[in-house]
C-alpha cells in the first residue's frame, strides 16, 4: 500500500468512534440521552424543535438523495459526491432533535426511544460514509447498492417516529 493511501476500513472505524463518542451522553444510563437532549441544556435559543426541525433536515436529505441518484444514473461519481456531503450534513442536523412522538413519552420508555432514534440516524450516516468511500474508489455500482439500504432505514424510521396524521 502506498504510504499516501488511506486505509478506508481504519478511517471508517475512527469516524464511527468519533460519532459515537461525540454523543452527548451523561453517565451510563439512557437517562443521560434525555438530559443531553433536553432543550433546557442547550445553548441554542432560536433552534426549531421536534418534528418541524427534523422535517427540515429530512427535506435536505430527500433533495440531496434525489440529486445523488440522478448523478449516479449518469455514473458521475464526482457529481454524486457533492450530494453525499449534503446528505451527510442533513443527517447530522436531524440527530440533534427529538421527534414529537418521543417527546410525549416519559422515563425509561422515552430514553429507549430516543436511543433508537439516534441509532437510526447514526446508521444512516454510516451508510452515507460507506457510499462516499465507494464513490471515492470509483465504485458507482456499490454506491447504488448501499443507497438502497438508506431507503430501508428511512422507511423503518418513519414507521417508528412519525405521528400518524
Amino acid at each position: 500500500m502506498n504510504t499516501h493511501q488511506i486505509h478506508w476500513g481504519w478511517f471508517l472505524s475512527i469516524l464511527t468512534l468519533v460519532v459515537v463518542f461525540s454523543l452527548p451522553v451523561i453517565g451510563t444510563t439512557g437517562a443521560g440521552f434525555l438530559k443531553a437532549q433536553d432543550p433546557a441544556n442547550t445553548k441554542e435559543e432560536s433552534t426549531p424543535s421536534g418534528d418541524e426541525a427534523i422535517d427540515t433536515a429530512m427535506k435536505g436529505m430527500k433533495s440531496a438523495g434525489k440529486s445523488f441518484r440522478r448523478a449516479l444514473r449518469k455514473s458521475d461519481a464526482i457529481e454524486a459526491l457533492k450530494y453525499v456531503q449534503k446528505a451527510q450534513e442533513s443527517t447530522l442536523s436531524a440527530k440533534k432533535y427529538i421527534p414529537a412522538v418521543v417527546e410525549t413519552l416519559e422515563g425509561e420508555e422515552k430514553a429507549e426511544m430516543l436511543k433508537w432514534y439516534r441509532m437510526g440516524i447514526i446508521s444512516t450516516l454510516e451508510q452515507w460514509c460507506l457510499i462516499e468511500k465507494a464513490l471515492l474508489e470509483g465504485d458507482v455500482e456499490t454506491a447504488g447498492t448501499l443507497a438502497k439500504k438508506i431507503s430501508d432505514l428511512k422507511k423503518r424510521g418513519h414507521e417508528t417516529f412519525r405521528k400518524d396524521d
